[in-house]
């Protein structure tokens, strides 16, 4: 923890050492005095950066993407582009207060709803383990910053449990597929940097579309969301009309 040390007190411990290791001269004690609060100031800015570079590093990454556990509650983070954003969480079970299953209550910029695989206990009373997955591949870019927060509902009436993040999107290493090339599809191919996958008729799972240059988002009382993940613009905040995957709604100025 960086703390700032009384100087009167550092002073009096060099100066009456039975052994002093230094013994100033007037203008060097003046010196030293004057130096002490920069390189306070130094040590406290180095121990800052440190503290916010461990943040991230305490996530759990792999080649897929960022996994988070309870633990990992309110954290910002960087994700590459294209890479999965998991969370993992518990509820129910034999508890003083039991709570409900995890729901998306506030999403921005369309990240939209995650895919859930839930696995069910095979102990009587014990919890019930939820993994919630967002792809960052076709409908997010480069440059977003997402805030999502999940909301677990007591199941007697008491105080509901949220677990939220901030996913910052950078940009991916590879290239992806260019203007007019194929984007999407079974293996969620994701198009370059600034361009968007496009997709035309009825949309349905693992449908392929082709990379066109980059849409600024809907306007206010455009829609977005939806199976699609339409973007609203700048400034925007997409206000979803359900509580499901896939669920679509309209672009309006961010609270």
């Amino acid at each position: 923890m960086c703390g700032y040390v009384g100087i009167g007190g550092a002073v009096t411990l060099i100066v009456t050492n039975h052994k002093p290791l230094w013994s100033p001269t007037p203008m060097n004690f003046r010196t030293a005095l004057l130096a002490i609060p920069a390189l306070l100031l130094v040590a406290c800015a180095a121990e800052t950066n440190d503290a916010d570079q461990a943040q991230e590093e305490d996530l759990t990454r792999s080649a897929t993407g960022v996994s988070l556990e309870s633990s990992d509650n309110g954290k910002t983070f960087a994700v590459e582009e294209g890479k999965n954003v998991v969370v993992n969480l518990s509820y129910g079970g034999f508890t003083a207060t039991p709570y409900g299953k995890y729901d998306v209550t506030t999403t921005d910029k369309s990240m939209g709803y995650p895919k859930v695989t839930v696995k069910t206990p095979r102990i009587p009373d014990a919890p019930t383990t939820a993994k919630l997955t967002w792809n960052t591949g076709v409908f997010t870019h480069a440059g977003e910053t997402h805030h999502v927060v999940l909301t677990s509902k007591s199941l007697n009436g008491g105080k509901a449990r949220t677990f939220s993040f901030t996913a910052k999107i950078i940009a991916k290493k590879s290239t992806g597929a260019k203007i007019g090339q194929m984007c999407g599809g079974f293996g969620g191919l994701p198009c370059a940097s600034n361009l968007d996958c496009e997709m035309s008729g009825p949309m349905h799972p693992d449908q392929a579309g082709t990379c066109r240059a980059r849409d600024d988002g809907a306007a206010i009382g455009g829609m977005c969301g939806g199976i699609a993940g339409f973007r609203c613009q700048d400034g925007l905040d997409c206000e979803l009309s359900g509580n499901h995957p896939d669920a679509s709604g309209t672009c309006a100025i961010l609270n």
